[in-house]
């Protein structure tokens, strides 16, 4: 872009605006989307880490209900 401006050359400017700025919200859409998909992965997470605690627990009933006192 410096080399278009020294040259007085807008149209190799203009290009390179429009280049840079695509450049940079590709970047900017990238680390949005990453976010996105590790809060979901956050979620997925927590999601099965309750999943499995119940199951647990559920177990740990159903171990206790199969303990018969004489």
């Amino acid at each position: 872009m410096q080399i278009a401006e020294q040259t007085d050359d807008s149209e190799t400017r203009e290009t390179a605006k429009v280049n840079f700025g695509m450049a940079n919200a590709s970047m900017k859409w990238n680390e949005h989307v990453l976010s996105i998909l590790g809060k979901v992965q956050k979620a997925e997470k927590g999601i099965t880490n309750a999943e499995d605690d119940e199951m647990a627990e559920k177990g740990a009933n159903e171990e206790e209900d199969e303990i018969e006192v004489p």
